[in-house]
């Protein structure tokens, strides 16, 4: 049983599911996948019993019937990128449980196993997805991750929020202590359970943003949803199946002021850099640094108990009186550096309320970052 493949299309492939396949799965081998091999076509199937990843690829099947087998997916990866651009001979043997790889100046011997015990989660049939473009969904994803919790004790938090709200998809993130929110427009049937929201955990995320970011021949990703699973295609070569955090998320809408009375806008490059080098000296438990706000400027300082101090001063437009607030640099860090805009606003009440980030280039998109006490 025989097949040839080029060695770039198959690393290609080979990059895509090996970050799904379980390194430490108890009852098989690790990072196991399946390898189905058809007339024209390998079928390759990795999962950790979470994510169900599959990817398509033409192949030249020489002779012999249909089959398959279980491989170690990043022993084969490790092998394959280190190759020239040129064809890869493969030739199963059964009897021997081997997979041997041959090109004009390399041979490999591989060990495969059999496919017994293999479960997978394909996409159901004939369902109504809903589409949406590549390029917004992964900016979604990186524009609203950063916030997503890792505390593994609220498990609820682990994830991203997925919902439909007014005919748009929204996506939330938040940690307690930060949100992230974001929301686009879809093409498609409503959706019962994308109406209820669903959890997407963060290993998800991470396929998610890997499948938008393939470039092929479609523009969109499609989606469905169901009780259990987020199902997603992009094109006809590759599927996810991603399993929901089946929680409640918090109404995460009580943290979003309903109104702010003072509005600080800056230049986001000046105040990032500022806040990263400031945040040196900040304490390493609580990161914090001080803003004080007047109609110029800021002043940025940290005070670090047996470093010392720093100072810096940012100019910026501010409509408020006088005010002194503490933020988490960390947080303020992700935040900005998540946004690509020229300019940032924060839009605030006092030192203790809820501060609204926005981007006027981005007018679906929201941030909210609780100051600390100082």
């Amino acid at each position: 049983m025989e097949f040839e493949i080029s060695s770039k299309d198959l690393k290609e492939s080979l990059g895509k599911i090996v970050s799904v396949s379980d390194k430490k799965q108890q009852f098989s081998n690790p990072f196991e996948c399946l390898f189905a091999v058809k007339s024209d076509e390998l079928e390759m199937l990795s999962t950790d019993n979470e994510i169900f990843s599959k990817v398509r690829i033409k192949i030249n099947k020489t002779n012999g019937s249909d089959f398959s087998f279980l491989i170690n997916s990043k022993n084969l990866f490790d092998i394959v990128k280190e190759l020239s651009e040129e064809k890869i001979f493969f030739n199963l043997n059964n009897d021997e449980n081997t997979l041997t790889l041959s090109t004009e100046n390399s041979f490999y011997k591989l060990l495969t196993y059999q496919n017994e015990n293999f479960n997978f989660c394909h996409i159901p049939k004939e369902v109504n997805f809903l589409s949406i473009s590549k390029s917004k969904f992964l900016q979604m994803l990186n524009l609203t991750s950063y916030a997503v919790s890792n505390d593994e004790t609220r498990i609820y938090l682990n994830g991203l929020y997925l919902q439909e709200v007014n005919g748009n998809i929204r996506i939330v993130a938040t940690d307690g202590h930060r949100l992230s929110m974001l929301e686009s427009n879809y093409n498609g049937d409503e959706n019962q359970f994308l109406a209820n929201g669903v959890i997407l955990p963060k290993k998800g995320i991470q396929e998610l943003k890997r499948i938008s970011e393939v470039k092929n021949n479609e523009d969109d990703l499609k989606l469905f949803f169901d009780d259990t699973f987020i199902y997603v295609q992009n094109g006809k070569e590759y599927e996810l199946t991603i399993r929901q955090i089946s929680r409640d998320y918090p109404k995460y809408q009580a943290v979003i002021p309903q109104s702010t009375k003072n509005t600080l806008i800056a230049v986001k490059s000046p105040l990032f850099e500022a806040v990263k080098r400031i945040k040196v000296m900040s304490n390493e438990k609580s990161n914090q640094v001080r803003f004080k706000l007047d109609s110029n400027k800021i002043e940025l300082s940290a005070n670090h108990p047996s470093l010392g101090k720093a100072k810096e001063v940012v100019p910026v437009h501010y409509n408020g009186d006088p005010l002194e607030i503490g933020f988490n640099a960390k947080y303020l860090i992700d935040a900005l550096g998540a946004l690509e805009s020229d300019e940032i606003s924060f839009e605030l009440n006092n030192e203790l309320s809820p501060v609204v980030l926005k981007s006027p280039d981005k007018p679906d998109y929201l941030g909210i970052i609780m100051p600390l006490k100082l």
